[in-house]
């Protein structure tokens, strides 16, 4: 989180623009939703995941649970950076409704694929912790460098266009958001069927 604050704080002097500022906040969520999510479910004990499973009904709905708070654990930072970029903003006052909601959407597509690329690359689908490290690093930067990604398409919107015409845009984030849900989905999946 710290990482987050700081590379927003420093690229968005005063005065830069705000969607500018939620790309950076996007692709450095990628990889903290990927940490996050690898390392609280590669954190928790054998014995501790049985004995919670059971007392949720089942390990699959535990681990479909557990995955989810973890995406709700990011909702506050990416409120919190979304504010912080509005704020240091030099035209804060002419960032429209559909700006702020464009960079939501994009932020928000960054970390349902960080959280499902931590889903996958942790335990039971990757059992050594130090493989999964090097893979969800490796799987982070496919995230936001490859043609087509979702990640990728949300932060060149937001960074090649003016304020005015990212606002255009706005049908464009929703699909990648869908897609992106998508694959969280899919993720989820797979990984449940995994126990």
């Amino acid at each position: 989180m710290l990482t987050l604050v700081v590379g927003i704080a420093a690229s968005s002097t005063p005065g830069s623009d705000f969607q500018s500022s939620t790309a950076i906040a996007s692709l450095a969520l990628v990889p903290f939703a990927v940490w996050l999510t690898a390392g609280l479910l590669n954190s928790e004990s054998d014995a501790s995941f049985a004995v919670a499973a059971v007392g949720s009904g089942s390990a699959v709905r535990y681990r479909a649970f557990s995955i989810l708070s973890i995406v709700a654990l990011t909702v506050p930072l990416v409120l919190f950076s979304t504010v912080l970029a509005w704020a240091r903003d030099k035209h804060a006052l002419q960032v429209s409704v559909t700006h702020i909601l464009v960079g939501l959407l994009a932020q928000f597509a960054a970390v349902l694929m960080g959280c499902a690329l931590g889903a996958l690359v942790s335990r039971p689908i990757v059992t050594r912790v130090g493989v999964a490290w090097i893979v969800g690093v490796l799987l982070s930067l496919s995230a936001i460098t490859l043609p087509g990604s979702p990640v990728r398409t949300s932060v060149s919107i937001l960074i090649s266009d003016s304020p005015a015409d990212a606002s255009n845009y706005w049908w464009v984030l929703v699909i990648e958001l869908a897609l992106t849900t998508l694959f969280f989905v899919g993720g989820l999946r797979l990984f449940v069927r995994r126990l």
